[in-house]
Formats: C-alpha cells, structure tokens, sequence
C-alpha cells in the first residue's frame, strides 16, 4: 500500500513495544516520517543517537534524541540512511494509519541454537507465521539476548556450546522475570533421560528435531500464546 500522505508531521499512534539502545518500552507511540514520540520512564541524552527497534514490524533504524523528560516523554528524530529504510517507514505507518490506535505487539521468541543454517531456516519460517524472533547462538549468548530483548517464550537446543540447554532453562527458571515463562526443548534424540532431564530442568515441552519439527513447534506455540495471524 502506497501512503496517501507525505507529510512529514502527519502523525499516527499505535501500542506496541519499541526498544531504544537496550531499554525496552511497552507504550503508546505517536509515530511519523520524521520520528517518533514515546512515553519513557527514563531521561535519555539530548542530541544522542541512538537505535531504535520496533520488533513488531522487524525494523531498526537510527534516531536523535530531540528531547526526552523523565516519566512524560521522549522525542526522536529519525535518520534515515537509505530508500530501503524509507519505503520500509512507509509501508509501517500505512499499516498503523489503516488501525488507528491498534496494538501491533507480536509474540517475541527467544530462539537458541548453535546450528546457524538451521536456526536462520526456523526463524523464516517463525516471521512468516507472525512471531518475531530474537536469536542466541548458544547458552551464553541467550543470558545476553534475555538481559535486554522483552521475549514470551524460549525455544532452545539442548545440546549447545558454553552453557548447555539444560542449565540455560534451570537459569531461566531462576530469573525473577522469565521464570514463569513458556520453554519448549529440542534435540536431535529423543531418548528418556534426554527428555527426563530437560523437563526436571524446567521445560514446558520437549520436540524432537525430524523434518515435522516445524509444525510441532508451531502447534505448541499455538498452544501456549493462541493464534497469531501471518504477515
């Protein structure tokens, strides 16, 4: 859809996360071709650059900090760097201008693999059904991802480099703010004390990795978060 109107001051607010640098917001953001507004419980730096995410729309682009007051609000300043940046701001403010005020907050995965070929491939087909993914490469890196990126639920490898799955998911458990959340476990064996150890760790679920892994996880998420409508 082309946007009907250019102008740079026309406005448009929708409810949804938004993270600057590595604060997370779940807000109402007033947004247009030239920047956004957004409530922030924080005072940012005036003049900083900075990088702003919007993982409902898989989309991040850099912005200046035009003003920013503690508990009321932040203004940004888009910079935008290339005209596949700008048709990408486009096409987001056509949406949010056809669902005013809507929520667009996706279900966020935190999805942990060492196997790149196979974690790119499963994260397509995620965005395709309408999850946003947040990627680890192995234990440590997802303490990493999960310290700064919101997530719903964790899907993860057992059998990872550094901090294995099994003690990823008892750490997980162990954290104040994830500890309740959903976690499916995977591996390419599904032999009992494979899956006994995975659930006394703390998984929700247990998939064997086969060619149907796809549609197990899909129906699981199912499960756990409801439907979620594709792109």
């Amino acid at each position: 859809m082309a946007l009907r109107e250019n102008r740079q001051d026309a406005r448009y607010s929708f409810t949804s996360d938004v993270i600057v640098d590595n604060s997370v917001f779940t807000t109402c953001i007033d947004i247009s071709l030239g920047g956004l507004y957004i409530k922030t419980t924080k005072e940012l730096d005036e003049s900083a650059v900075v990088s702003v995410r919007l993982p409902a729309f898989e989309f991040t682009i850099n912005a200046v900090v035009r003003f920013s007051r503690k508990n009321e609000g932040t203004g940004l300043k888009f910079e935008i760097s290339s005209n596949e940046q700008w048709n990408r701001l486009v096409s987001i403010i056509d949406t949010v201008r056809e669902q005013p005020g809507d929520s667009f907050e996706k279900p966020t995965l935190l999805l942990v693999d060492d196997d790149k070929k196979f974690r790119d491939q499963l994260k397509s087909n995620l965005n395709e059904q309408g999850y946003s993914v947040v990627e680890a490469k192995d234990g440590m890196d997802a303490i990493k991802q999960m310290n700064i990126y919101p997530f719903h639920a964790v899907v993860t490898d057992l059998y990872l480099n550094r901090i294995d799955g099994f003690k990823l998911i008892e750490l997980i458990r162990d954290a104040p703010n994830h500890k309740d959340k959903p976690i499916i476990a995977m591996a390419a064996k599904s032999d009992q004390p494979t899956v006994d150890q995975a659930m006394r760790s703390g998984a929700n679920y247990f998939i064997e990795k086969t060619p149907e892994l796809l549609i197990e996880v899909l129906k699981t998420l199912r499960i756990i978060l409801g439907g979620v409508s594709s792109n």
